[in-house]
């Protein structure tokens, strides 16, 4: 028998001090506190309206054309509709290099301060960002999983950005928090005992332009839709330089990773979408990663990290 969704403050009371008005700047203690604790937090209406039609309308024209043509690379990720057998576009990597748009927001001053406030200063924003969408019909379950990390130093965070209202019709996230401290924990058991609902889940209702940052080690996940509405969601990585260091990658790459970031942050700040605000300056402790670049310069956009461990 399904059990009947409860709301944010009915599954967990203290989980709405993570529903948090929009700041100029990074989090405030508390913020951080409570992203400690709880394992993810929720911060409202980070995005504009506007900036979040342009990123719309750059990632349709994305969608459509992988859909159509089932582009083969790496970069583009399908599944089986299993009602009437077609493939379907769940997630896109890599669209700072698809889309002007998508590059503007890496350069984002606020996402920047709140993965800084995580983070701390050696805060580096692994390759880019990735898209997961649940379209149209048939949004496909990302079933319960902590990402990957296997932590050398600090865990890393991945920060969801909504482009789309998301609820119980069209998929929104389910976090269990406070998981990201558990050991011994059988999710298999628990999946198999309570299916979805699995005992400390809560739901993460949220507005298109809506932040969710989630630990790595955290227990997250959505159930498959058949709403008419899509959910899209941006993530973007964002571990430390140490954490990177320890799992094998280099100083050599570190500085290319934060030429694509500072040339995000230029690109900002020359274009509208970036009018009135303070771009997002950053200064990492270690002198090896301080890159200077020239607007000429050629920057590589798609910087993969290989999932080293």
């Amino acid at each position: 028998m399904s059990a009947v969704t409860p709301t944010v403050e009915q599954a967990n009371p203290a989980s709405r001090a993570t529903i948090i008005p929009s700041e100029q700047g990074g989090l405030t203690p508390a913020q951080i506190a409570s992203f400690e604790e709880n394992g993810y937090l929720h911060v409202k209406g980070v995005v504009s309206r506007e900036e979040l039609q342009t990123l719309s309308a750059a990632e349709s024209k994305m969608s459509a054309i992988a859909a159509a043509d089932q582009i083969t690379n790496s970069d583009y990720f399908y599944t089986r509709n299993p009602h009437d057998g077609k493939m379907v576009l769940y997630r896109i990597g890599y669209t700072q290099a698809k889309s002007e748009e998508f590059l503007k927001l890496l350069g984002h001053p606020r996402i920047l301060r709140i993965a800084e406030a995580i983070q701390g200063r050696n805060m580096i924003c692994g390759g880019g960002f990735s898209m997961v969408t649940k379209t149209p019909g048939y949004g496909a379950a990302i079933p319960w999983h902590i990402d990957p990390a296997h932590c050398k130093v600090r865990h890393g965070i991945n920060i969801g950005i909504y482009l789309d209202d998301a609820d119980a019709e069209n998929g929104m996230l389910w976090v269990v928090p406070g998981s990201h401290k558990r050991t011994g924990f059988d999710l298999q058991e628990q999946i198999e005992q309570h299916g979805f609902r699995i005992p400390g889940a809560i739901p993460v209702p949220t507005q298109a332009g809506d932040l969710v940052i989630h630990n790595e080690n955290v227990l997250h996940g959505s159930p498959v839709t058949h709403s008419q509405r899509r959910r899209r969601v941006i993530y973007s990585g964002v571990r430390t330089v140490e954490e990177q260091l320890a799992r094998g990658l280099n100083f050599p790459w570190a500085r290319g990773v934060f030429r694509v970031l500072q040339r995000a942050i230029q690109l900002r700040a020359a274009a509208e979408v970036g009018r009135g605000e303070t771009p997002f300056e950053h200064n990492p402790t270690f002198a090896e990663c301080r890159v200077a670049v020239n607007p000429d310069d050629f920057i590589e956009l798609r910087i993969t990290d290989g999932d080293r461990r």
